[in-house]
């Protein structure tokens, strides 16, 4: 008689791959906004240290983007 498959899992490896990107662009967003509430006030410096931080995001989140897309199509060619 067969075993049931017991493949339960909350998260799959392949929509964690497509989260961390999106979350990281998401915080990138927030501190970009920031930056703006802060320019507003009249906090310039800290404007400032919120744009490079968001443009940091924005390059992390590209790299992620890369690695996950790369991990995908090696999967896929497997």
């Amino acid at each position: 008689m067969e075993k049931p498959k017991n493949n339960f899992r909350i998260v799959s490896d392949k929509k964690a791959r497509m989260i961390l990107p999106n979350a990281i662009t998401l915080i990138g967003v927030c501190i970009g906004l920031s930056s703006i509430k802060f320019a507003l006030d009249g906090k310039f410096a800290l404007a400032v240290v919120a744009i490079l931080f968001a443009s940091l995001m924005d390059a992390l989140d590209v790299c992620l983007f890369n690695i996950c897309s790369l991990c995908c199509i090696k999967a896929c060619k497997i």
